[in-house]
């Protein structure tokens, strides 16, 4: 467990232990299952306890069992609620002494911290807030929602879809069995329906973060491409930077590295075939402080704390890239020093490329540019003969690559 929490006290971190342990006894479970674990009725009834970010605690009827739903299509790591199973007695509190003006403020709070020193970086989008979401619109804590079990798995469904088809007839996912409940959710003082999925606990997020330097010969500077995050009111920490590219798993997809890295840096980088060849492959190592996405952890406003723990991991990798400018896909690309509108994608000095976290989406971006900083330097020490080892390998067919890693004293 991360030292990140020995400042808080020790509840807190008995609780994240709590999280942890859920999450292997959960998993551990839905690996030695041979049958769909299915509700015993078509029909479950509870009243919302927690509020968190796309999602929130359902307490089931006559019952001290807590379950998750949520509003996106959740990736690796999670398993259907297990009703056989207790809950802790982290997911039976709850947030009922929050305000719906409170949360509101805080959600929309322009604050880089929060009132525990905590990372926010600015306001959030609150379309991803109960009830001034699309999804669920107007549910709040206290009140009560039907849940409709459709399939067992993951449907995928479009943007703000109003709920599956009764029959079920969408197609679930591949290798997402026991991951979690398709449902319909109906608000009941609305009567308004939507799609959603229902888990054990609230879902992991696993990503990783992708730098792409580049080493001009003809002036010896590194350069790194940054992005700068939109200002649309829909988009969390407006304005705040971010490594080049972020990628994510999709529902029922195991990582494969070289596969979702490649992916990653032809689509959101932009960075043809003949270049990528050309790269050497640094790993920037893993960032899983607890509380490192601050969306997706225990929020604190003024002398309250609300919403809910998940686990959450990204590792770091960099593409670094010797010789004349890359070839991208992005022509308008070049070297820029003035500030970036909103989100753009440019590339910087990364040298001289200011890590205050409060320019960034968040702290962990900040230490994956100072990892890559140092990686970089001790790489360009390396013999030319060396450095050939951490090419990269473009063959699709092979899932291995050699990655260098610095190991800083």
């Amino acid at each position: 467990m991360s030292e990140a929490l020995s400042s808080e006290d020790e509840d807190d971190k008995q609780e994240y232990q709590c999280l942890l342990d859920q999450i292997g006894s959960g998993l551990a479970i839905k690996e030695s299952l041979s049958h769909e674990v299915n509700p015993p009725r078509t029909r479950l009834k509870g009243t919302i306890t927690k509020i968190g970010y796309a999602g929130f605690g359902l307490r089931l009827e006559s019952s001290e069992k807590v379950i998750y739903l949520v509003r996106f299509p959740p990736t690796d790591g999670t398993v259907v609620p297990l009703l056989d199973q207790p809950s802790s007695i982290y997911d039976l509190k709850t947030d009922e002494h929050m305000s719906l003006e409170e949360a509101t403020e805080f959600w929309s709070s322009p604050d880089s911290r929060q009132v525990n020193g905590q990372w926010k970086g600015g306001s959030w989008g609150l379309d991803n807030l109960l009830p001034h979401s699309k999804w669920c619109t107007e549910a709040w804590l206290g009140d009560t929602v039907t849940l409709d079990f459709v399939r067992n798995g993951i449907i995928k469904f479009g943007f703000c879809i109003p709920g599956f088809p009764e029959d079920g007839s969408t197609q679930v996912l591949p290798n997402t069995t026991n991951s979690a409940w398709s449902m319909n959710i109906t608000v009941d003082k609305t009567g308004l329906k939507y799609a959603g999925y229902a888990m054990n606990f609230m879902m992991p997020q696993y990503a990783n973060d992708l730098l792409f330097i580049w080493r001009d010969p003809s002036s010896g500077r590194r350069l790194v491409k940054i992005c700068k995050r939109g200002d649309a009111s829909t988009v969390d920490m407006q304005g705040k930077l971010m490594p080049g590219a972020g990628e994510h798993l999709e529902p029922g997809e195991a990582f494969r590295f070289k596969a979702s890295l490649t992916r990653a840096f032809r689509e959101e980088l932009g960075v043809a075939d003949v270049a990528l060849a050309k790269c050497f492959v640094l790993d920037l190592g893993k960032f899983d402080d607890p509380g490192r996405d601050p969306r997706y952890w225990t929020f604190h406003y003024k002398n309250k704390t609300f919403g809910m723990k998940r686990y959450s991991t990204t590792h770091g990798f960099a593409l670094y890239f010797h010789g004349d400018a890359p070839l991208l896909q992005v022509p308008e690309d070049d070297v820029e020093s003035a500030p970036l509108g909103p989100s753009e994608k440019k590339w910087v000095d990364l040298d001289s490329l200011d890590v205050s976290s409060d320019a960034w989406m968040m702290e962990d971006h900040c230490k994956i540019v100072v990892k890559a900083k140092a990686s970089v330097a001790a790489f360009d020490e390396l013999a030319e003969e060396e450095k050939r080892k951490y090419l990269y390998d473009i063959d699709e067919h092979s899932d291995q690559m050699r990655l260098y890693v610095h190991q800083q004293e």
